[in-house]
């Protein structure tokens, strides 16, 4: 069975470096503090950022910082602003959280998700 895994796999296909960045790491202090420009863009053909939330069905901040205000550019643009550095950059939104649980998802329009 594993052998038949291997067979289906495309070994020729480019690999794939997932990084996954907490938004709560740019909170921190010190030197634990961990801000998206702090980020070798080249390191990663995708980009994991946690999280967001759903907020009555629709995409909303986990945070204030994360979105920014009038003056000061919030945490989703910059690690956006990776992408400057590295066009082929993929990056994701992860919904959710330690402590979301399911039932924010169980609502009558998904498509929006997609």
């Amino acid at each position: 069975m594993a052998n038949d895994l291997l067979k289906a796999i495309n070994l020729t296909a480019a690999p794939k470096i997932v990084c996954y960045y907490t938004t709560w790491a740019s909170r921190r202090t010190g030197l634990a503090k961990f801000n998206p420009e702090d980020i070798n863009a080249n390191l990663c053909t995708h980009m994991v950022v946690a999280f967001a939330t759903l907020k009555e069905g629709k995409l909303a901040a986990a945070h204030p910082d994360d979105e920014g205000s009038d003056n000061k550019k919030g945490l989703y643009d910059r690690v956006l602003d990776l992408k400057k550095k590295n066009p082929s950059l993929k990056v994701l939104l992860a919904l959710g959280g330690w402590e979301f649980g399911t039932k924010p998802f169980n609502f009558p329009n998904p498509e929006f998700l997609i």
